[in-house]
């Protein structure tokens, strides 16, 4: 406990830290899916598409409260509200498709794509700026019953474009025995740029290429 004190605690003007323990945690989740497939003698297709809803507090149990938080409040889409109300900071993509095709050529070679649409989705982003509360009265630190400073955090919403990714396999297996099998595997062919976060660096990995 001491040590955590030193760490993550409040200091006050005596010395002494303090800590705020918030009990707002919730999530609910709800997905269908859909899935189709059809074989032929050297061919295969399968489709499947997901739905996803998300919501929830804190991502963590191990989240440590900033100053923000600790007053409770803050400014979302021009709305001073509790800061427990926020949603999450990134939601799922509600639609994921996938589209895969196999196909046995000539010669011991067999070709896959895997198509993967993600659909566009909103995330909460802090713009950095900070506006006092209505009236600029203060909110007081639940802790500590003191006044905390008058300006708090500025939240707004904002929208990630959807994308497709397309994944191939080409391999070659040697007839009789023993059995050699080369493989070439291309992620991401296209190299496309597909934000996975509400942080401007969050991006999936770009392509990439494998030998096997």
């Amino acid at each position: 406990h001491d040590e955590f004190a030193r760490q993550y605690g409040d200091r006050q003007p005596d010395g002494q830290r303090y800590f705020t323990l918030s009990n707002a945690g919730r999530s609910r989740h709800e997905s269908w899916r859909a899935s189709w497939e059809r074989s032929w003698p050297r061919h295969l297709i399968s489709a499947n598409l997901t739905w996803q809803e998300s919501t929830g507090g804190k991502e963590s149990y191990e989240t440590v409260l900033s100053d923000a938080e600790v007053r409770n409040w803050a400014w979302f889409n021009g709305r001073f509200i509790p800061i427990d109300q926020l949603p999450r900071s990134d939601y799922h993509r509600p639609w994921t498709a996938n589209l895969t095709w196999i196909a046995q050529l000539p010669h011991g070679l067999r070709f896959t794509n895997v198509a993967t649409y993600r659909s566009g989705y909103r995330a909460v982003v802090d713009t950095g700026e900070n506006l006092p509360a209505p009236g600029g009265e203060g909110l007081l630190n639940p802790a500590a019953g003191e006044p905390l400073a008058e300006a708090y955090d500025v939240y707004e919403e904002s929208r990630l474009k959807d994308g497709v990714v397309f994944d191939w396999v080409v391999a070659w297996q040697s007839p009789g025995r023993p059995n050699l099998l080369l493989t070439l595997e291309v992620e991401n062919v296209f190299d496309s740029r597909l934000q996975t976060g509400s942080s401007g660096f969050a991006y999936e990995i770009g392509r990439q290429v494998w030998l096997g």
